[in-house]
């Protein structure tokens, strides 16, 4: 085992002395590292319960350049792909941005430009590194009324129903549910006001941004004034109106990310 992995393990504050950044939105966090070779990266990222980055695709390649920029980085950082493997947390490689065709075998790791591409590199060298996002989200596996969710949120877990308040934010949930095995819909922070019959979140927050189905808001009904979001059918990750007599799993903020906030 590496000095690193030693660290890592042994103590969460001698983790956090390191020379590294913890950003995050509300739902999402990540996580950059100072340079250190490829193995060594990974050790530390696992000892985190994540891995180094992964990507699937070109938005989410994109993502990660925007990480690497709000950290103030300018060089690139290893990725989790190494050749004798899938990517380093077991997924499987269905996305590729080599810059040079025909040559990713030369080398047995990966890294990636600051343009979005990669390039096969020797593990030995040490460079910046970004752990992969940690879900700031929680799914809580058991049904309720709306309004049974949400005292239980507000008296054990203190967040309050989930509220979304952007695309970012958006994508993050799909992403998340896309790995629950679950169907039908859950519950958001969300209700129509009997008053002025607009949709507000439970904390009081105005609904800045939606992604209702159909495109557009619900108009009021005498029942169906609490929002939840689809998890299967053709309306998937959508929100719609529902019951709130009916019951149904329900999310919560969680707001304690696993990495050491030195940022």
């Amino acid at each position: 085992m590496s000095d690193v992995t030693w660290v890592c393990c042994l103590s969460s504050a001698l983790c956090a002395s390191a020379s590294a950044s913890t950003y995050s939105h509300r739902l999402k966090e990540f996580y950059i590292g100072d340079r250190m070779n490829w193995t060594d990266a990974q050790a530390y990222c696992r000892c985190w319960g994540t891995d180094l980055v992964t990507m699937h695709s070109q938005e989410e390649a994109a993502e990660q350049v925007g990480n690497i920029t709000l950290a103030n980085e300018d060089e690139n950082f290893w990725t989790g792909l190494h050749r004798s493997t899938p990517w380093s947390n077991g997924d499987v490689h269905n996305y590729t941005n080599w810059r040079d065709k025909g040559h990713e075998n030369e080398m047995p790791c990966a890294r990636m430009l600051t343009d979005g591409e990669w390039e096969a590199v020797h593990c030995s060298i040490p460079s910046p590194f970004v752990c992969y996002d940690k879900d700031l989200i929680h799914l809580v596996n058991e049904t309720k009324t709306w309004e049974g969710a949400l005292n239980q949120c507000d008296a054990e877990y203190k967040g309050g129903l989930l509220r979304i308040e952007s695309e970012q934010e958006q994508r993050s949930l799909e992403e998340f549910l896309g790995r629950q095995r679950i169907t039908g819909p859950v519950w958001l922070g969300l209700r129509q006001s009997r008053l002025f019959s607009s949709w507000i979140w439970a904390s009081g927050h105005a609904v800045q941004w939606s992604n209702w189905e159909g495109g557009r808001q619900p108009e009021q009904t005498l029942s169906h004034i609490c929002g939840a979001i689809a998890t299967s059918g053709p309306e998937k990750f959508k929100w719609s109106n529902q019951n709130c007599l009916s019951e149904s799993y329900f999310l919560y903020p969680t707001f304690e990310g696993v990495f050491p906030h030195v940022h």
